[in-house]
């Protein structure tokens, strides 16, 4: 272990992109490397750093025989002893599977200097690693986990926290918890018992590493000094990182044992003391305890949240009931039952913006707040969980006529067929050709509940719908979406479809951050 002082770089300043995605791409030369481990190396770790866990397993269940499994009390004695070996015996697991380098950089406050521990990025379950490295303090988790078959045993070892998740109040109930146990950590501390710390994750999930999501307000709720914890791992490839798309848990877990060496470093920054008006907005505190942590990091910070993560993904499908709850606690007025009349008076009145026209109605949110003509100093969480709705492509701009057709459509999840010809008519402004994939996703996605990834196979029977009709018919739709019925006889005769076209499902998907024309 070492401990270095700490360098104070420029934060990266350009946009990463989705920070719920990771695939591991390497060259061919490192993908040599993965299968020759594969049969000579990673066998050897599993096989090694499985033993080790049993063994840390075993100890954890000795320890923790005979106590209630929701009792919050510290460990003393010989258990406190036991927990500490525990701890080493994952962290000897970790080095097992290729972790040979942990650099530790500035000094641990004491509990009475900061009951709360403040760790980011939180990226995948090789966050163990770090948490045992300073000693497992306690952490926040369902009350249902204590009595997990596996993980029960090792949480119990923490004095976790533990919340219902089951009742309506458990956020309100949770951070009452961690505001008791952090006053009790300071003021036994006082009295000669010695609590463990508190250690939280404020993003709330896993994300890339590549920028700082937002920070849940739970820990800085408490008004109570907290240290951050910068958690880095600078290795060639992100094989680390677990998010919601990207390499599977296993497969990720194999990459990282076909690693020669990997690296881990934990920074611990200043404790942050808050003022009086941290005191009194959790949010702004949490906001300027992240902006600390992303300089150190060298991240940019996002407004992207846990809640967001469904939204930007490929694969999984958004609801328009999150959509109207949103729009009701905002004020902005929706339809509940398509009204295709006032999408039209609502588009009339758009394009006539030469503003917008000029940039393709692709917006920040400063100008969505202008539209929706809210108050400019009010920044609501709500208010940005729906522009984030609208953010898929992680641009930090939405299009406006996105926003137009969803709030127009209805709850039904099925808009009629007038209904999506007119939306297609919107993006295609006039021209006789077939609108792209980007807006043709925009004019699917959340009016029919469907993924990014169905979208795409829509897109293709569009095309080739669009391929077989005249070329002075609209650029709208026949049959619908989901599938085309053609006549038997005017499919053999027509002409073979280009190679893009016919691959359109398998290509790349050019729509995500590529080839997007920015505003």
């Amino acid at each position: 272990m070492s401990t270095d002082s700490t360098d104070h770089l420029p934060r990266k300043a350009q946009w990463p992109g989705n920070p719920f995605e990771n695939w591991v791409k390497m060259e061919p030369a490192d993908q040599i490397k993965v299968a020759v481990f594969s049969i000579l190396l990673a066998p050897l770790r599993f096989l090694f750093a499985f033993l080790v866990l049993a063994l840390a397993f075993l100890l954890a269940i000795v320890t923790v025989y005979s106590m209630d499994a929701y009792a919050e009390a510290p460990l003393t004695g010989w258990r406190r002893n036991a927990k500490d070996i525990v701890a080493w015996l994952i962290v000897v697991a970790h080095f097992v599977i290729g972790f040979g380098h942990v650099k530790v950089k500035g000094r641990r406050a004491s509990p009475t200097e900061a009951p709360i521990l403040v760790l980011a990025p939180h990226c995948s379950f090789f966050d163990a690693l770090p948490v045992c490295w300073i000693g497992a303090p306690s952490v926040v988790c369902k009350k249902s986990l204590v009595t997990a078959p596996i993980i029960g045993k090792l949480l119990q070892l923490t004095v976790p926290i533990l919340v219902d998740r089951t009742s309506k109040d458990s956020r309100c109930s949770a951070m009452q918890k961690i505001r008791e146990r952090a006053t009790t950590v300071v003021n036994d501390r006082k009295l000669g018992i010695e609590w463990p710390q508190i250690a939280i994750f404020p993003e709330g999930t896993c994300t890339n590493r590549t920028q700082l999501i937002s920070f849940k307000p739970g820990a800085f709720a408490m008004r109570m000094p907290v240290q951050p914890v910068c958690i880095k791992w600078p290795n060639k490839y992100d094989v680390i990182s677990w998010t919601w798309e990207g390499n599977g848990v296993f497969e990720q877990i194999w990459l990282a044992l076909c690693q020669l060496r990997l690296n881990v470093e934990i920074e611990f920054l200043p404790v942050y003391v808050p003022s009086e008006a941290e005191k009194n907005d959790a949010l702004l505190f949490a906001g300027n305890v992240r902006s600390i942590m992303a300089d150190c990091l060298r991240v940019p910070t996002s407004d992207y949240s846990y809640e967001d993560a469904p939204y930007l993904s490929y694969s999984r499908r958004p609801r328009l009931n999150v959509f109207r709850r949103l729009s009701q606690q905002l004020n902005v007025s929706t339809t509940a039952v398509e009204d295709l009349n006032l999408l039209k008076l609502k588009w009339t009145a758009l394009r006539n913006l030469n503003e917008l026209r000029r940039c393709g109605y692709a917006v920040p949110i400063d100008h969505f707040v202008s539209y929706l003509k809210l108050a400019p100093i009010e920044r609501p969480p709500e208010l940005q969980r729906l522009f984030n709705m609208f953010d898929w492509q992680c641009r930090r701009r939405i299009d406006l006529r996105e926003y137009l057709i969803v709030s127009c459509v209805g709850d039904s999840g099925t808009p009629s067929m007038e209904y999506q010809n007119y939306c297609i008519s919107i993006f295609a402004d006039g021209e006789k050709q077939p609108i792209s994939e980007v807006d043709f996703v925009k004019v699917v996605r959340l009016p029919k509940q469907i993924s990014v990834a169905e979208a795409r196979l829509e897109y293709s029977s569009y095309i080739d719908n669009f391929s077989l009709r005249p070329f002075n018919e609209s650029c709208g739709l026949q049959n619908g979406i989901n599938g085309i019925h053609e006549d038997p006889a005017n499919t053999a005769n027509q002409k073979a479809l280009p190679l893009v076209r016919q691959l359109c499902p398998v290509l790349p998907l050019t729509l995500r951050r590529r080839c997007v024309k920015a505003c």
